[in-house]
């Protein structure tokens, strides 16, 4: 009785994509640190991204695009226009609604041609706007 419980309930699990989006006119920098562990970046086209129904299509950002700071747990990526990075994924069983404390990037700072945005704590966890349960993004216009 307990293995099927285990398995029902791990069949319900899924990963959730934090992602930024850059509909700007230029290449934006975003900045953002982790509060425990350091996962690379990975991106996607606008086009890829507006079709995508959960097959992952998530490519690996070229090391000369973005900096990792382990001790910091800081990284900076450069997003060209109409491209999506992916900051984060975390399991649903990681993330609440309204519990950002357990949200695991303490801060972010996306820089553009149209100035500067800073997020952190519970004002960054509410930024992200839901594109369907597996996907919540942040837009740079």
């Amino acid at each position: 009785m307990i293995i099927i419980v285990a398995l029902i309930s791990s069949a319900c699990s899924y990963s959730i994509n934090f992602a930024v989006i850059n509909l700007s006119n230029e290449q934006i920098e975003v900045e953002y640190t982790f509060k425990n562990y350091v996962s690379t970046p990975t991106k996607m086209s606008l086009n890829e991204w507006e079709k995508w129904f959960g097959e992952s299509e998530w490519q690996e950002v070229p090391q000369d695009e973005y900096q990792i700071d382990t001790e910091t747990k800081k990284i900076i990526v450069k997003v060209a226009q109409n491209k999506i990075v992916k900051i984060l994924s975390a399991w649903d069983g990681m993330y609440f609604v309204e519990d950002y404390e357990s949200f695991e990037i303490a801060n972010i700072k996306i820089r553009g041609k149209n100035g500067t945005i800073v997020y952190e704590g519970n004002q960054l966890y509410k930024q992200f706007e839901e594109k369907n349960y597996t996907n919540r993004f942040i837009i740079y216009k």
